[in-house]
């Protein structure tokens, strides 16, 4: 089975999946690649979560300001699922 991502999917996966060890599903699927947070993950929460996540702004009671803030979820339950990667809703929303 193929599975195919966009490559903003791509590298929000694989930065969940190293940083939260959100499980093997990305793991497998890009085991290989090594991911600079900073400049991989860092661009795409700014471009596509801070405006309403960041800072003082927490838009749905979801902060992405810190790892505690982030596995705390918002206010519509958990946006990662531990050990889950595919099953994040972070990923979706991305």
């Amino acid at each position: 089975m193929t599975i195919r991502l966009s490559s903003i999917t791509q590298v929000a996966t694989i930065a969940l999946a190293l940083l939260f060890g959100l499980g093997s599903f990305s793991q497998q699927l890009y085991a290989q690649k090594t991911i600079d947070f900073s400049h991989e993950i860092v661009p795409i929460l700014r471009k596509h979560c801070a405006e309403c996540h960041a800072g003082d702004k927490i838009k749905g009671s979801f902060s992405i300001n810190t790892k505690a803030e982030l596995l705390r979820g918002s206010e519509n339950g958990p946006v990662l699922e531990v050990g889950k990667a595919d099953a994040s809703r972070i990923i979706e929303l991305v």
